[in-house]
């Protein structure tokens, strides 16, 4: 519970400190995980551990803290799948689907909202007392819901189980094949590239070579004409010689 609590205020405390992951919109649902599992934390965890020590009497002699505890215990871990389910989607959409929904701190702002409503909602559902009602259960040590109604027990259970487990499964398993899929198109595009880059380097190396002849050949037709100018040269001077 001590862990829990201490590095969840560590993450909260890190992201709203640091500027360049409080600008990262998905640092947000990060964020707001942090908080839900430190909501979990502080209002079951605690109980519980006051319960280890008094066997469960402050819990069972204080009907409106059991009923607390029992509201926050489902609200916060509602909010925690749903928050979760909200990374896994916001991931899905960045890695696989960015150029038709790039990152935007609005969709951000409808997870959250959104992941929020959705504890409350089944909790203040199950505090309405007719679907769900709380006692003290010494297994847990907390004030656990005693199923009241068996269509809204039914309906929780398909959320976390045959929509999140099954939704996160599904999603990083495209996730993966997406990068996998993109990892191999780039290694297939390097040795593309690089079998252009040895060719270039190749056409560049023989145009160096033919420059260089043509450089050496130009230099030497220099040399030969300059010979051939300071002969000329010297037999004219010869025959004025031989004139006077």
């Amino acid at each position: 519970m001590l862990g829990a609590i201490l590095f969840n205020i560590l993450v909260i405390t890190t992201i709203l400190r640091v500027r360049s992951l409080r600008q990262n919109h998905h640092n947000m649902l990060v964020l707001n995980l942090s908080v839900a599992d430190l909501g979990v934390a502080l209002t079951s965890m605690t109980f519980s551990l006051v319960s280890v020590f008094d066997s469960g009497h402050f819990l069972t002699t204080h009907d409106g803290v059991c009923k607390m505890n029992g509201f926050f215990s489902i609200m916060f871990s509602f909010t925690n799948f749903a928050v979760i389910l909200s990374i896994a989607t916001d991931r899905l959409l960045i890695v696989v689907l960015s150029r038709r929904f790039p990152p935007n701190r609005r969709r951000i702002y409808v997870m959250v909202v959104a992941s929020w409503l959705v504890g409350i909602g089944i909790a203040s559902i199950a505090a309405a007392g007719f679907l769900i009602d709380y006692e003290y259960d010494e297994s847990t040590k907390h004030c656990t819901r005693l199923w009241e109604s068996d269509i809204f027990r039914i309906s929780c259970s398909a959320f976390y189980l045959g929509l999140t487990i099954p939704g996160l499964i599904a999603m990083y398993v495209i996730i993966a094949y997406f990068i996998r899929k993109k990892g191999l198109s780039l290694q297939t595009t390097g040795r593309r590239l690089s079998d252009s880059a040895e060719n270039d380097g190749d056409i560049s190396a023989s145009t160096e070579a033919h420059s260089a002849r043509n450089v050496n050949a130009t230099r030497t037709d220099k040399r030969v004409t300059m010979k051939r100018r300071r002969q000329r040269h010297e037999s004219h001077k010869r025959v004025i010689l031989m004139g006077r």
